[in-house]
Order: structure tokens, then sequence, then C-alpha cells
């Protein structure tokens, strides 16, 4: 018979504490304003090596803590083409909304909008942009077969740059949304999340068409 206690049992790993505690320091200090020391110690560990010991360094750290929602929005977005390519009209517009609903559903939690605005900051971050950028993803690389009309009209060196252009625009807007939404005094009310993505569908549909 099990020794542990209910509180034991319901309280997350020590490598789930670590990636918890890494996403809300990492939102609310910057990717360059934590240390591997700061998430051991508000994780509860008594083990000052238990970053290493779990990722093996910081960069790894941020690169889990990306990964971890990346993953359920890539199970997401490829359920959304399922769909999509089972029908006889596959529009781009469709395509674009498969990349972007899966990352504006995360809007509902805090959780998830923690995520946007750590994605928005490694896209922007020059030791780790090339760990979040979205555009090589598979389901990416799915949807673009049906996005590529959009930019057909563009030199074949620009189509898959303004296509870049396009998600980062998207990341852009959802990390400033995640912001209004947990702003305790915005300077401007959040959109309703359903005329936000709608919004935010038509204006990278536009982008690549323009």
């Amino acid at each position: 018979m099990s020794t542990r206690s209910a509180a034991d049992r319901a309280r997350p790993d020590g490598r789930t504490r670590l990636l918890d505690t890494a996403e809300e320091l990492l939102d609310r200090h910057g990717i360059d304003g934590v240390s591997v020391r700061a998430v051991t110690k508000a994780s509860g560990h008594r083990n000052s090596s238990a970053v290493n010991y779990h990722f093996g360094s910081k960069e790894q750290l941020v690169t889990a803590v990306l990964a971890r929602r990346q993953a359920a929005v890539e199970q997401r977005r490829m359920q959304m083409l399922d769909t999509l390519e089972s029908s006889r009209d596959r529009q781009p517009r469709e395509a674009i909304a498969a990349a972007v609903v899966p990352l504006v559903e995360l809007l509902a939690s805090v959780e998830g909008r923690r995520y946007l605005r750590l994605l928005h900051q490694a896209a922007n971050h020059p030791g780790y942009y090339r760990r979040s950028i979205t555009e090589y993803s598979p389901s990416i690389i799915r949807g673009w077969r049906v996005v590529a009309p959009l930019v057909e009209h563009l030199p074949e060196e620009l189509r898959h740059h303004r296509f870049r252009l396009g998600i980062g625009m998207a990341v852009a807007a959802l990390a400033e949304q995640s912001r209004l939404i947990d702003a305790p005094d915005p300077p401007r009310p959040p959109l309703a999340a359903d005329v936000f993505a709608a919004d935010l569908i038509d204006a990278v549909v536009g982008a690549l068409r323009a």
C-alpha cells in the first residue's frame, strides 16, 4: 500500500514543476532576466542542479517550455487540416485558420496566454528565434500546399518570406491580445475572441495577397 499522501500524489513531478515555474518567471521577467538558480528555487527544488539534471541547460529548459504547449497546438492544427482536406472546396483562408485558430484558443487560459507571450519573446530573441519559429512545423508544411495560391503573384524567392511575415504578424497580435486580457488596467479592452480570430485571419490573408 502506498504511503504517499493525497497532497503528495496531486503535486506535479519535479520536471513539471520546473516547466511551470520557468514559464511563469520567463513571462514575468523576460528570457534574459531569469536564471537557472531562480527557477530552481521558485519551483521548490532543494537540489541546485535540478534544471541541469532534467534539461541540461537553461537554453534547453526554455526550448522545453516552448515545446510543451506547441505539441497540443500541432495536434489541433492537424485535426483542422484533416477536416479541410476532406472537403472538396479547399480554400486558402481555411488553411490560415488552421494555423492561427489553435493559437487563438490558447487565449482562454492563463497558461496559454503566458505561452503566447513567451513565443513572441523567443521569436524576437537572437538566441532562441530558430527554436520558436513555427512556419516549418509539420502542420504548417502540410497547410502550405493550400495557402500557396495566395502568394503565386510574388516572385518565387519572396513567397516563403511573405508567409513568414504573416506568421510573425499573427504571433505579435496574439501576444498583444494576451497582454490586454491579463492587464489590470488595459489601455483598451481586448476584442472578443471570435472577433479577434476572424480579423487576425483576414489580416494574414490580406498580407499574403498584397
